[in-house]
């Protein structure tokens, strides 16, 4: 709750693939490989793990009333059909922004800043 009533969107930059696709406030940019994240959201309900692509999920300005009717839709990965929530592919993205972003990876917070992700596909081999 008290990071609920806390939290503020944040002005940034998004590229992918070197493109910038959006610009503006954002409360949250959720880029995925696999469908699901904290513990049960289908955050990126059409991700595929061996299709070469991240799954981009950018949600806009939304207030905290309406990011809090959306949550139980993330959870059932029927949230994309919002129009401030915006769903790319790519094999890279950039976010920046002047303030401070905080990062969060899988449940770790490794620090703040602008970040780079970029897929490799097939950079890692399996034995089984």
């Amino acid at each position: 709750i008290y990071s609920l009533l806390t939290f503020r969107n944040q002005d940034l930059i998004v590229e992918v693939d070197e493109e910038e696709v959006y610009r503006g406030k954002s409360s949250m940019i959720a880029v995925g490989n696999g469908s699901y994240f904290g513990g049960g959201m289908k955050i990126a309900p059409y991700a595929k793990l061996d299709d070469g692509l991240l799954d981009i999920i950018i949600v806009k300005d939304l207030n905290k009333l309406r990011l809090l009717r959306n949550l139980p839709r993330i959870y059932s990965g029927k949230h994309l059909d919002e129009p401030e929530i915006d769903f790319l592919l790519g094999r890279k993205i950039e976010i920046i922004s002047e303030e401070e972003l905080l990062l969060e990876f899988d449940g770790e917070t490794p620090g703040i800043g602008n970040i780079r992700l970029e897929i490799r596909p097939k950079a890692l081999k399996l034995l089984l």
